[in-house]
């Protein structure tokens, strides 16, 4: 029973609960300019980059790949053909929900995870600050803050869940699992 309320104690705090009353937190990162290094690093990856990752076999592409198509299809808008990406993946993993992205919205995505490796860490602790950047990347998706949003809540989610304590164990139970079935 308390270790019940341990690990339900410990998935409250970690999505950052607001108080009853209140409508959102503003830090002193909410109000500010995005620094100059920051815009550095966006500045420094080129859409070239983005072509030579696709052309690449890493498993980087194939993430970046999926959150575009999942990306492309919460935009709704109708794109050009001939800008496609095409990924082996992308028909096995969708469930309906995917649509093959551009390669703007792909540059989009490397872009924003690019500057997330690179930002100060400190920096990290607000998502407007990280959501307001986004709109410095230089391609037509970057002017939608739903989608700068979308893409917010993606890459800082995915890092919550990578760095967890509960999901390196279940990785690690899924894991053991399929090596002894393997037997």
């Amino acid at each position: 029973m308390a270790a019940c309320k341990v690990l339900r104690l410990h998935t409250l705090i970690k999505l950052d609960l607001k108080p009853e009353g209140t409508t959102t937190f503003d830090c002193n990162l909410c109000s500010i300019d995005p620094f100059e290094d920051d815009l550095e690093h966006l500045s420094s990856i080129k859409i070239s980059d983005s072509q030579d990752l696709i052309a690449s076999k890493s498993i980087s592409k194939e993430k970046f790949v999926y959150i575009a198509g999942y990306l492309t299809y919460k935009n709704k808008k109708v794109m050009d053909a001939n800008e496609l990406i095409e990924s082996e993946y992308l028909d096995e993993l969708s469930r309906g929900r995917l649509r093959i992205p551009t390669l703007e919205m792909f540059f989009f995505v490397h872009s924003a995870y690019h500057l997330y490796e690179k930002i100060d860490k400190n920096r990290l602790l607000c998502t407007k600050y990280f959501r307001k950047i986004l709109q410095y990347i230089n391609c037509n998706y970057s002017s939608d803050e739903k989608l700068c949003s979308s893409l917010t809540n993606i890459i800082f989610k995915a890092d919550v869940l990578n760095s967890s304590d509960r999901e390196s164990q279940l990785g690690c139970l899924r894991r053991k699992e399929k090596l002894s079935s393997k037997k």
